[in-house]
């Protein structure tokens, strides 16, 4: 999937994998804005992936069960960043 997303802008996505599937992925920034990624099972809601950085982010797993996975973008303000973190 390719996109962009502006400050303060979250993009959600969903994605439909099979018990034991590799996935892996590539999110990054144009510039040193921070970026927000998380990447969890929705039936259970098990995060596979939760992070955070500036630049680029990549990341890779195999997944747990059969069913629809969730992944959360995320450009925030520099502020709610820092209170998030604290």
């Amino acid at each position: 999937v390719k996109g962009e997303l502006t400050a303060d802008q979250t993009r959600h996505y969903i994605f439909r994998g099979e018990a034991g599937q590799r996935f892996d992925f590539l999110a990054s920034t144009s510039r040193s804005q921070n970026l927000v990624i998380h990447i969890r099972e929705e039936q259970s809601g098990k995060e596979l992936f939760n992070n955070f950085g500036s630049g680029s982010l990549k990341g890779e797993g195999v997944l747990p069960a059969t069913g629809d996975y969730i992944v959360f973008l995320s450009l925030p303000r520099a502020e709610a960043l820092r209170e998030r973190h604290l």
